[in-house]
C-alpha cells in the first residue's frame, strides 16, 4: 500500500534533510524490508520522531566538558651548616580531563542490528543503543546516527553513498518547467524529468520556493508555492510483491540491492 498523498509530500520534503545528514525522517507507515519485518513490528520510529536538532529541542549544549588541573610544587634544600647556597627546585604537573558529551560514548558506533536486543515495548529513542541517555544536543547528534542506520538494518535496506556523477538541465516555459538529472555510478547511468508547475505573477527575488510532491500530490498547495512533481514509480515501483527492485535506482544499483522503494525515493529526491 501506498503513503498516502498528504504524506507522501510531508515525507518528500523531509527526505533531503535526512540524506544531507544520513538521518532518516520516515512517515507513519513504514514499508515491508529486507527481514520481512512490516511497520511498528520492525522498529519504533514513526511519525512522533522527527529530525529535530539543536539546543532548542534537548537541554544542554553541544559540547562536552573539559576540566584542566595544575599543581606547582616547591621544594627548597639547605646543605649541611649555615646556608650560604641554597637550591630550590619548582615541579609543575597539569592533568587534562575529559568528559564525553552527556555520558555518552566517546565515539559513535553505528551498528545496523544491535546484537541480542529483545523489547515488546516501543523503546525510547533517547536512550543509546549501549541504553546510555541522550543528554545534550551533541549527543543527540551521534543517537539519530545510530537511529538512521538501526532504520536501514532492521526496515528501509541501506541507503547508498553519494553517486560518482549527478547532473541535470533545467528549461521553463511560462509557468511550466522541466528539470532532468543525470546519476551516473559504477559505469552507469540513469535519467529521469521532473515537472515543475509555477504561480502566475512576478517571483520573489530569491525564487519562489517549492514543494516536492510525491506523484503530483492533491493536499492544497498554498498560493505563492512552486510544485515540482517527483513521479515514485518511476525511481522504485511499489505496487506488490512483484514489483520488488524494478525502477531507475535498481537499474543503476541492481534490483538485488537492499533498499526499499521508500529508501529509493529519498535517494532520488536528495
Amino acid at each position: 500500500m501506498k503513503l498516502s498523498t498528504s504524506a507522501q509530500v510531508i515525507f518528500a520534503l523531509a527526505s533531503a534533510q535526512f540524506v544531507a545528514a544520513q538521518a532518516p525522517v520516515w512517515g507513519k507507515s513504514l514499508k515491508r524490508g529486507p527481514n520481512g519485518l512490516s511497520g511498528a513490528q520492525a522498529f519504533f520510529i514513526q511519525d512522533n520522531v522527527a529530525d529535530k536538532t539543536g539546543p532548542a529541542c534537548l537541554p544542554g549544549n553541544n559540547g562536552g566538558t573539559t576540566t584542566t588541573t595544575t599543581t606547582t610544587t616547591t621544594t627548597t634544600t639547605t646543605p649541611p651548616g649555615e646556608c650560604t647556597t641554597c637550591t630550590t627546585t619548582t615541579t609543575t604537573s597539569s592533568t587534562t580531563t575529559t568528559t564525553t558529551p552527556g555520558g555518552g560514548p566517546s565515539s559513535c558506533p553505528t551498528p545496523a542490528t544491535v546484537s541480542g536486543y529483545n523489547n515488546a515495548k516501543l523503546p525510547n529513542p533517547f536512550l543509546f543503543n549501549d541504553g546510555t541517555p541522550v543528554k545534550t544536543a551533541a549527543d543527540w547528534e551521534c543517537r539519530r546516527k545510530q537511529i538512521a542506520a538501526l532504520i536501514q538494518g532492521y526496515e528501509a535496506g541501506t541507503l547508498p553513498p553519494k553517486p560518482s556523477s549527478v547532473t541535470a538541465t533545467f528549461s521553463k516555459s511560462g509557468n511550466t518547467g522541466s528539470l532532468k538529472v543525470t546519476v551516473s555510478n559504477g559505469g552507469s547511468s540513469v535519467s529521469w524529468t521532473n515537472s515543475i508547475t509555477y504561480p502566475s505573477g512576478t517571483a520573489p527575488a530569491g525564487g519562489w520556493p517549492l514543494v516536492i510532491a510525491y506523484d503530483g500530490g492533491s493536499i492544497p498547495i498554498p498560493s505563492g508555492i512552486a510544485t515540482l512533481n517527483f513521479g515514485t514509480n518511476t525511481i522504485a515501483e511499489q505496487t506488490n510483491t512483484g514489483s520488488r527492485g524494478k525502477g531507475l535506482f535498481y537499474t543503476l544499483y541492481g534490483s538485488n540491492h537492499s533498499a526499499s522503494a521508500m529508501t529509493a525515493w529519498v535517494w532520488g529526491v536528495s
